[in-house]
């Protein structure tokens, strides 16, 4: 048999079930270079358009870190402003600065964090972050990061400006490496979930193929939740992909099974 192209498989593996088990003959090999190649462009599309969006907040925040009203110096592990306290705004997006509240009296600012998808609270003694896009929630006290330190206005801007360069190749790096590590991770354990399925219909399939069917089978959620990703990126889809790929791959199997009953009845 001759071996596919990786646009003939990905347009295969959208929509046509009957090429899959063509596919997971060709080994655990070929199916993890397909996972390699399929994670470098969605992969590649999802870091691009976060990274775009992040270089929009970084535009943001070196604008108004430029605006005298927003003067501040961070010394012997205090914050001090020129106005306190202070509240910035992008959409769902938040920074807030306060020198007359620490970090263990965080809690007390739920009420104007608990809504937001993203906030960052520059304190007193420390900050606390919190974002679904990246990093999740985290903390950390002047003192410790700084040490010695004395942080301005100026040498936030000039660090955002450097990092800005960085970010258009470091983000789709660890993009691309995240959706792989994701596809393989999601095949184990779909290809766990199929034994069961392989049992029952009698296929004799072996573990390493299911394996291989589920990275194939995974084409179909990935493209969907990266667009779903894209328009709304802060809601988490996880179990959907994991649950839409064993479903798929479960389909696969079903037509498998179908097809071996067809050809007996022809005999």
């Amino acid at each position: 048999m001759k071996n596919k192209s990786f646009f003939e498989k990905f347009k295969n593996s959208i929509y046509n079930i009957r090429e899959f088990p063509n596919y997971i003959r060709e080994g655990v090999g070929k199916a993890i270079l397909y996972a390699l190649i399929l994670s470098i462009i969605l992969g590649g599309i999802k870091g691009i358009t976060t990274t775009f969006t992040l270089n929009k907040d970084i535009n943001l925040a070196i604008q108004t870190l430029e605006d005298d009203k927003y003067k501040f110096k961070i010394e012997n592990g205090t914050l001090d402003l020129v106005t306190s306290p202070l509240k910035i705004e992008n959409g769902s997006t938040l920074i807030y600065l306060d020198e007359n509240k620490d970090i263990s009296q965080s809690e007390e600012l739920k009420n104007i964090t608990v809504h937001l998808d993203s906030y960052i609270l520059i304190l007193k003694d420390g900050i606390v972050t919190n974002s679904e896009v990246m990093l999740g929630f985290s903390q950390a006290k002047y003192s410790d990061f700084l040490g010695g330190m004395i942080i301005t206005n100026d040498n936030i801007v000039e660090t955002l400006r450097l990092s800005s360069k960085f970010i258009y190749v470091i983000i789709p790096i660890i993009t691309i490496l995240e959706t792989f590590m994701t596809l393989i991770m999601d095949a184990l354990i779909i290809g766990i979930m199929l034994l069961l399925t392989n049992f029952i219909f009698k296929l004799g399939l072996r573990f390493s193929q299911l394996f291989s069917l589920a990275i194939y089978a995974a084409t179909l959620p990935a493209i969907l939740i990266l667009i779903l990703n894209i328009i709304v990126p802060n809601v988490y889809l996880d179990s959907v992909r994991v649950l839409g790929t064993f479903l798929y791959s479960f389909i696969v199997l079903r037509n498998m099974r179908s097809e071996i009953d067809e050809n007996m009845n022809i005999q």
